[in-house]
């Protein structure tokens, strides 16, 4: 019966994903300040209380990124050589969700810094939550935007470029708000530290692929 319970349980909560999934984006595309605070608020509630009306942040973003890896490998089915790691999908998949994870990490742990908070478990937490609600837009924008670069033509390259700037500049201005309303900086100090945060997340990311690139070469 405690099986049954399980499995009941878990069907209920993923056939729920397609009710509550396109409920969070559309709020953190469209209201991406008030769904961070949402994800901190929600943390300070019971374990069995939380996101009772949204889904829990990294799922949201894992979500994302399986939904936008399907569509890569629907539209896109000559797929680069990888690593014999990296040739099951299931470990591609966590791969590419620890890659997209250092944005919304970088940003956290640059939070905790201005904060002058100690860097810890808990402190890393709320932050990290709360970036993964903006990150995941982010991901399905700039993967989206990849994809019709690898598709095509001229016309489909200056598209994809488009939209793939579109998404990137879409969260560094959430990003800089956030700074500068959540932590009282000026705009230019939150341009700044959003910058550097981005910035690290881009370079451990390239140095990642290169590291792969060089594997396979």
């Amino acid at each position: 019966m405690r099986l049954l319970k399980s499995l009941e349980e878990l069907l209920y909560e993923l056939v729920s994903w397609i009710v509550f999934y396109p409920l969070t984006m559309w709020h953190a595309l469209r209201h991406p300040l008030e769904a961070m605070r949402y994800s901190e608020a929600e943390l300070g509630d019971a374990p069995e209380d939380q996101y009772s009306d949204k889904l829990s942040p990294p799922i949201f973003l894992l979500l994302t990124l399986l939904i936008a890896h399907a569509i890569e490998l629907a539209l896109v089915p000559a797929q680069p050589a990888l690593p014999v790691f990296l040739a099951d999908e299931r470990n591609l998949l966590m791969f590419r969700a620890l890659m997209f994870s250092l944005y919304p990490l970088t940003i956290a742990v640059t939070i905790v810094r201005v904060r002058a908070a100690r860097l810890d478990r808990e402190t890393l937490r709320r932050p990290f939550y709360s970036q993964c609600y903006v990150a995941a837009p982010f991901v399905l924008g700039l993967d989206i935007g990849v994809i019709i670069v690898r598709l095509g033509d001229k016309t489909g390259i200056v598209i994809g470029l488009i939209v793939a700037i579109a998404a990137c500049l879409w969260l560094f201005t959430v990003e800089i708000l956030w700074f500068h309303r959540k932590l009282r900086l000026s705009y230019l100090r939150a341009s700044a530290s959003v910058a550097f945060a981005f910035a690290v997340a881009t370079v451990l990311i390239i140095c990642v692929a290169l590291a792969i690139d060089s594997i396979t070469s």
